[in-house]
C-alpha cells in the first residue's frame, strides 16, 4: 500500500487541528456546581458493595 507524502501531510495536519480543538476545551477554566461536588463526593465515598449491576 503506497501512501503519498502529500497525503500523510494532509491527515497529519487535520490530527493536528483536532488536537488544537481538544486542547482548547482542556485549557477552558470550568467551575463545578455545589450540587455536583456533593454528589462527586458521595460517589466517590460509596464502596463498590453498593453498586448495582446494570
Amino acid at each position: 500500500m503506497a501512501t503519498s507524502i502529500e497525503t500523510i501531510h494532509e491527515e497529519l495536519v487535520g490530527i493536528r487541528k483536532d488536537l488544537d480543538y481538544i486542547k482548547g476545551i482542556l485549557g477552558e477554566d470550568f467551575d463545578i456546581s455545589d450540587y455536583a461536588k456533593k454528589a462527586l463526593n458521595e460517589a466517590r465515598n460509596t464502596p463498590e458493595t453498593e453498586y448495582i449491576d446494570l
